[in-house]
């Protein structure tokens, strides 16, 4: 059945998100979308990062408010309407849900383009949707798929009205097409002119073929009737409006699609003019204009959305005339936020980069690129390659200096991969959207004759969901859910204050817990606490713990701590102060930055019947792979009395 294994991939999509995926790639998935706007909308405790400090926005509302806001609204509002219940299940999986919803853009975009470059679209879709990019990252509440989409719209839009320069089969059926056109009219006026005699119909046959010879142009070296220039306009009118609508919604939604649209645009925007001369400018600035309407109508949306949930903007301007336009002047103007240029301005500070982390350069081409999709890349630089070797061979299929459409893909892929990578925080989901061009050039040698993805794309794509979409900070999420069971139990003499400290985990997103922003209180009037310790030393959790234990509190307390079983050896050892009982382990999850002993053979003192020493080799796996939750129990000296003289 044709796309039968495409619709299953698909569906597989959707279905991992129900069930749902465990991984947790980076903290950014859910403090830069589902976090701040669980608090907005459901008013929870939640954690706002640098990104939503209201007096330097740095994060457009747009998307959240489309993938996370939307969605919690609807919610909130059936939950008051009592035909659903909240729970972090949902919390988790709507938001999901609208991501996958966003990424087919993807497919349809993929689908569209091969249609337009004669690839087969089938194999490309397959190639795609079994990538754990789409299987992973694209269901997740990142920015960065949201950039891949958008990326993926203006390649479409581009290749749509730029077909004619792309494809060579598609000038050549142009041609045909404008001959077909010149001899149907020879052959409808010589019908009609068959009535006053076959001298006279040749001859004015004659005269109507000149005058129409004279009004065709020449566009890209083929001669153009009326029609066609009408048509071509109008697809150019219209790529150049939606080009600019996505070039304002991926700015917004992330700064560095500026540049991955960079080669993209200018190649649009020169249409098909091949020097600098006077017509080729007048051409550059004619196609410039029409991407300005799209651009102005969603730069408003944006200002005005940003400048509202920042405060900055009284929204009264839009219900009171006499409000705006005592208001209507340049203060006006600088209250409007702009969150894009916060967030350059932010990472114009080399001291707040290397807060995130300094890499080398070449860590996109040499580390990401390979770990996101390995198979593809070894296709790209084996054609690269091939140059050196038979670059004048002439029984070769196209090739970058013998296909314009190759060759326009190669450069829609390396010349972001080039640029993104003079930054020195790099990221693997930052070059996410450099697979598109990969996927369209290099489908074909990843996939058999059938058109199903071939073995080492198959298992290096497996290897990618069960790393990230099940195994990287697995237990984080199904912790969170117990932590929320532990302070939401009925208190026992009064309310409880309970304080959770994680340790070398990812920050904890505390929307899940569903506590109530005021005090941070869950049901039955206990208070929670988190500390996020990240990749602190030994020493700064002692002293946290200690600090913790050694308050004199007003109500009942207790710590907990949460880590992974890969440091369970700290929390083994004896101690004078406290001792860390197991309370239950989380899995699978695995932290890079931690990363486990596969047999560990320790003893541990505190707690026997859970050192790994006595463990079966299956047990021993699964307690390498987890998290665990430790209650921190104050160790109780008995006085020895002393003896009288």
């Amino acid at each position: 059945m044709a796309y039968g294994l495409y619709a299953f991939l698909v569906a597989a999509r959707f279905a991992w998100v129900f069930l749902p995926q465990t991984g947790y790639i980076h903290p950014d998935e859910f403090f830069q979308n589902t976090e701040p706007l669980a608090g907005d909308v459901f008013g929870y405790d939640v954690h706002r990062t640098w990104e939503f400090n209201k007096t330097a926005l740095a994060r457009s509302l747009f998307f959240p408010s489309l993938t996370s806001g939307l969605p919690f609204t609807l919610l909130k509002a059936l939950s008051e309407m009592e035909m659903v219940t909240i729970t972090p299940a949902l919390l988790l999986i709507l938001p999901r849900l609208a991501m996958v919803v966003c990424s087919l853009s993807i497919d349809y975009s993929i689908y569209q383009i091969s249609k337009v470059l004669r690839f087969d679209p089938e194999r490309r879709l397959n190639i795609f949707a079994s990538s754990y990019v789409a299987l992973v990252f694209c269901t997740r509440t990142f920015s960065n798929p949201i950039e891949m989409a958008v990326y993926a719209l203006i390649l479409l839009m581009v290749v749509d009205s730029r077909q004619y320069q792309l494809v060579p089969s598609a000038k050549t059926a142009l041609t045909r097409n404008v001959e077909d056109d010149a001899s149907g009219d020879i052959k409808e006026q010589e019908k009609g002119a068959g009535k006053k005699g076959k001298g006279q119909a040749k001859g004015k046959t004659k005269t109507k073929g000149q005058s129409k010879a004279k009004d065709d142009k020449k566009v890209a070296g083929v001669k153009l009737s009326h029609q066609e220039i009408s048509k071509r306009n109008r697809k150019n009118i219209s790529a150049g409006f939606w080009l600019g609508i996505f070039l304002l919604e991926g700015f917004f939604n992330r700064v560095t699609l500026g540049l991955y649209a960079l080669f993209p645009l200018l190649f649009w925007l020169t249409g098909s003019a091949t020097s600098c001369s006077a017509s080729s400018i007048k051409t550059i600035i004619k196609n410039a204009l029409l991407i300005v309407p799209g651009l102005l109508a969603h730069l408003v949306v944006h200002l005005v959305l940003d400048s509202l949930y920042a405060g900055t903007l009284d929204p009264r301007i839009f219900t009171d005339v006499d409000f705006l336009m005592e208001n209507l002047n340049l203060d006006l103007m600088n209250n409007i936020t702009v969150a894009p240029l916060n967030l350059i301005k932010y990472n114009l500070d080399s001291g707040n980069i290397g807060i995130h982390g300094i890499h080398p350069r070449i860590t996109h081409f040499f580390v990401n690129l390979p770990m996101l999709c390995l198979p593809l890349v070894v296709c790209f630089v084996s054609e690269v390659f091939s140059f050196y070797t038979s670059s004048k061979d002439s029984k070769r299929g196209a090739t970058f200096l013998t296909s314009t459409s190759r060759a326009f893909l190669g450069l829609c892929f390396f010349t972001p991969m080039l640029l993104i990578s003079l930054f020195p925080h790099q990221e693997a989901r930052y070059i996410i959207p450099a697979m598109i061009p990969l996927i369209l050039l290099y489908s074909d040698m990843v996939s058999l004759p059938s058109g199903h993805p071939n073995a080492p794309w198959v298992m290096w794509n497996m290897l990618g969901c069960i790393l990230f979409g099940a195994f990287h900070q697995g237990g984080m999420v199904p912790c969170l859910d117990h932590v929320r069971d532990i302070v939401s139990a009925p208190p026992v003499g009064g309310p409880t204050s309970y304080h959770f400290v994680f340790y070398h985990t990812y920050m904890p997103p505390r929307h899940l817990l569903m506590l109530d922003a005021a005090g941070a209180k869950a049901s039955g009037g206990n208070k929670v606490h988190i500390h996020d310790l990240m990749g602190s030393d030994r020493i700064s959790l002692l002293t946290k713990v200690d600090g913790l234990m050694n308050f004199k509190p007003t109500v009942a307390r207790e710590v907990y701590v949460v880590a992974p079983a890969s440091l369970d050896q700290i929390f083994c050892k004896k101690s004078i102060k406290n001792n860390f009982e197991l309370v239950k382990s989380f899995g699978p999850h695995l932290s890079l930055e931690d990363p486990p002993a596969l047999l560990p053979e320790y003893n541990c003192v505190e707690q026997p019947d859970r050192s790994p020493l006595f463990m079966d080799l299956r047990s021993k796996l699964r307690f390498s792979f987890s998290l665990n939750l430790y209650k921190v129990v104050k160790v109780v000296h008995m006085q020895v009395p002393s003896k009288k003289s």
